[in-house]
């Protein structure tokens, strides 16, 4: 949960500095490219990917440098020394991909298949909690630092996310944790994939690439749309990441999608009301407001679809499950910088356009696994 909350803040002061950089037209966008190049440096290497193996020492280690290598880069760069000053605008994007790809290994890769399925719902709660917390409250803080201080305190700030990455994975490797026998796991453990599973991973890669699109460059959006500052559009995100983090809250309340389809109108809801809220209101005080409705409607959305998936024993079970929730990061960052890209290339509108696809396939992908739930009347859901 320790990870997840820094995987959250990371996220949050990765889609600050992307609008703090000031980026010139010409280089627009290339900040999330190299935050998802960070990505994949820090989660790719280790152990089996996402396969449910216990941890070893070499990957935890890897994990930990990658922590000491953001956190220093970003205090190094928030020095402002001479030598670094050429790699100010796309530095910290990197840096703080790197820190969210390194918490997203640690946690979903590793940590989360060993957890045991007795309190998936708790267990579940409990993760969209650390995650929306995390982003929460790196975004208040840089919401009062842009007040009082200039970006460099920010960037310094910024460092305490990859230094508590550190902190996570050398304490998992002293934990000494194992798997769960396969009893534990809700029936044996099996790497068979059905076409039901592929469906649901696309809608998991998906719903993370519509709002790591809008965390990225809502800020952005709201300054160039209607000249807000800074702080204006952190606390905007702000909103965003609670919105997330009340809207998963309440997904483990609802029943199952597979009980009553009705469950995944609130999410369509929402969201469509909020990014039209965006979209037309954007220099106004229903912006915020749009973002904690399209955040709240995403955070329905994606423990709705995990349940559906039977969180967390899929991630033990099912590789591609497992698979799409990790590189659910590197492909939202990549899909964020040609939104992005396309955003100041094009037109302004264009981010929310793009959000509002990635959503809309999103929830179609939901609704027909539970089509064929249902009509076939098959229990497996993966």
């Amino acid at each position: 949960m320790l990870t997840l909350f820094v995987l959250g803040a990371a996220l949050a002061f990765l889609g600050i500095l992307i609008s703090l950089d000031a980026l010139p037209a010409h280089a627009a966008g290339y900040g999330s490219a190299l935050a998802s190049v960070g990505a994949l440096f820090a989660g790719l290497p280790g152990s089996r990917l996402a396969r449910g193996y216990v941890p070893g020492a070499r990957t935890c280690w890897y994990l930990a440098g990658c922590g000491v290598l953001s956190a220093c880069g970003l205090v190094a760069l928030a020095v402002d020394l001479e030598v670094l000053r050429q790699f100010r605008d796309l530095a910290p994007s990197l840096l703080a991909g790197m820190a969210a790809g390194g918490s997203a290994r640690l946690a979903v890769g590793l940590v989360l298949p060993m957890l045991p399925t007795r309190k998936a719902p708790s267990l579940l709660g409990l993760a969209g909690a650390s995650l929306g917390t995390g982003g929460l409250v790196a975004s208040l803080a840089a919401s009062c630092l842009l007040t009082i201080a200039d970006a460099n305190f920010v960037l310094a700030c910024a460092a305490v996310a990859p230094a508590l990455l550190v902190f996570a994975a050398l304490r998992t490797r002293s934990l000494g944790l194992q798997r769960p026998e396969d009893s534990d796991r809700d029936g044996p453990r099996s790497d068979r994939s059905t076409p039901r599973s592929f469906v649901l991973a696309a809608s998991l890669v998906l719903q993370a690439a519509a709002f790591g699109t809008l965390a990225f460059w809502l800020a952005a959006y709201l300054a160039r749309v209607s000249g807000h500052s800074g702080a204006f559009g952190a606390g905007s995100l702000a909103v965003l990441w609670l919105g997330l983090t009340l809207g998963w809250a309440l997904a483990v309340r609802l029943p199952l999608v597979t009980d009553d389809i009705l469950v995944l109108c609130v999410p369509l809801a929402l969201s469509c009301t909020g990014l039209l809220a965006l979209l037309w209101l954007p220099g106004s005080a229903a912006a915020p407001c749009g973002a904690g409705l399209a955040g709240f409607g995403i955070g329905v959305l994606f423990p709705t679809t995990l349940r559906l998936a039977r969180w967390p024993a899929a991630i033990g079970k099912c590789r591609w499950i497992a698979r799409s929730i990790q590189w659910s990061l590197p492909v939202a960052l990549l899909i964020a910088w040609a939104v992005g890209a396309l955003f100041f290339a094009v037109a302004s509108v264009a981010l929310v356009w793009g959000v509002l696809a990635c959503f809309l396939g999103a929830l179609a992908a939901t609704s027909i696994v539970v089509a064929d739930y249902r009509v076939s009347e098959d229990p497996a859901v993966i």
